[in-house]
């Protein structure tokens, strides 16, 4: 078991190295958010299978609302989603899209019960 933690300690601390620390999150083909581009090459550099999905989180996350409240494009209206959630705006839509490809507008306002 000290084997694998030494390993994986050490294959992070190799991803990490002499990249700038600044936040532009990448969602990679791995489930994992790299903190910006330089984290996810050097996660590239050691795993060639691992692309990048879209800008931003993999999983909603605060930087949700920095982008789509704070900074994002897209209207105040609210947009139901075909999962049935309510989204604040378009672009909180559209961050679920790029999570999940299979979902769907309704319409714009509230999702009815």
């Amino acid at each position: 078991m000290k084997c694998s933690i030494i390993i994986f300690a050490s294959l992070a601390a190799a991803v990490t190295a002499n990249c700038p620390m600044f936040l532009a999150p990448i969602c990679a083909s791995n489930g994992i958010t790299y903190d910006n581009d330089c984290l996810l090459d050097r996660a590239v550099s050691l795993d060639n299978t691992i692309t990048s999905l879209f800008s931003g989180t993999c999983k909603p996350s605060n930087w949700d609302i920095v982008q789509c409240r704070y900074y994002g494009p897209g209207s105040l209206d609210t947009v139901c989603g075909s999962d049935g959630i309510v989204y604040e705006n378009e672009c909180f839509f559209d961050l679920g899209v790029k999570r999940n490809p299979a979902l769907a507008k309704r319409h714009n306002s509230e999702c009815e019960e």
